[in-house]
């Protein structure tokens, strides 16, 4: 279950109670903060049929949950490998017309179906006015749950057919309390950090802990590399510390690269150098570094009790 949210919880289930619930909500709150997962767990509860199995909400027929898609074929590609993608920029009205033709058949497990639209204000106009249609006389049985970071953008006309539901930052123990769940990795120096930056926004605070660790992780292999070289260059092992000190600068660059498009300071494209792409090859590229430098690492520790290498 989400933690926090516990206004909102008590709203929305004395709205599923209530005789004639309204058949479309916006989710409003800034990012971060867990509308997308409210959403989520709220169609689950809301598409439930009493002795009726439920798959996981990911494979659910009747939620629908329309976000952003892959930029390209080539992200697309990356999507589906597990590695992280460039998205494109808006929801498309291609998007909403696809999930109009689902409104043209009855639920499959139940008698209701729950579309998410995450976020809701990243819709192109096309879509915002496509979607206008299916708000205006919504099918029997279906509800609407709009994300919306700011919900300002929204056009006046979907406002006003949604009712709003707030979302207020969470405290400073309730993000501390996601953390410890989450990221039990972080120390309590990190926590307290991600906390300060988070501002009651436990996305952002996790962020900031997955970054924290793949900057530590990252530095930490440099300075080993650098460190496994100055072992090297001890045992007179000239080449092997020239070789570790150069992967060292290596994947270093490599880090500084891939952090730096993800987090959005660096462009996308124009950045495929020799061995720098984050992509499969950039992958094995770095497992083979890996596997020279812990080669070079053994090999100094064989030296360094006297044994032959």
């Amino acid at each position: 279950m989400l933690t926090g949210h516990d206004h909102a919880w008590q709203e929305w289930r004395e709205a599923m109670a209530s005789p004639r619930m309204h058949h479309a909500w916006i989710l409003a709150g800034q990012q971060g903060i867990g509308k997308g997962s409210f959403a989520r767990e709220a169609a689950a509860q809301l598409v439930a049929e009493p002795g009726v199995p439920q798959p996981a909400i990911a494979a659910h027929p009747d939620i629908h949950l329309l976000d952003h898609l892959p930029d390209n074929d080539d992200e697309a590609k990356k999507r589906d490998e597990g590695l992280p993608y460039k998205v494109k920029r808006n929801i498309s009205v291609d998007q909403i017309r696809r999930m109009q033709l689902r409104l043209n058949t009855r639920p499959t497990l139940g008698s209701r179906r729950v579309i998410i639209i995450d976020p809701a204000d990243d819709m192109e106009k096309g879509a915002v006015n496509a979607l206008l249609k299916s708000l205006e006389e919504p099918p029997v049985g279906t509800y609407f749950l709009l994300v919306a970071h700011r919900p300002g953008r929204l056009l006046p006309t979907i406002r006003s057919r949604c009712r709003s539901l707030r979302f207020a930052p969470l405290a400073d123990a309730a993000v501390d309390a996601i953390l410890r769940k989450d990221a039990p990795e972080a120390n309590a120096e990190t926590r307290a950090a991600a906390v300060a930056a988070a501002q009651g926004s436990p996305g952002v605070a996790l962020g900031f802990v997955g970054v924290a660790t793949v900057v530590g992780l990252f530095a930490w292999i440099v300075l080993r590399a650098f460190g496994i070289a100055k072992e090297a260059i001890e045992n007179e092992r000239y080449f092997a510390a020239l070789l570790a000190q150069g992967l060292g600068v290596w994947i270093g660059v490599q880090g500084t690269n891939n952090i730096g498009v993800n987090m959005g300071l660096l462009p996308t494209k124009g950045l495929t150098l020799p061995l720098l792409s984050f992509g499969g090859s950039g992958i094995l590229a770095n497992c083979i570094g890996m596997a020279i430098l812990l080669r070079i690492d053994f090999e100094n520790r064989r030296l360094q009790k006297g044994l032959p290498v």
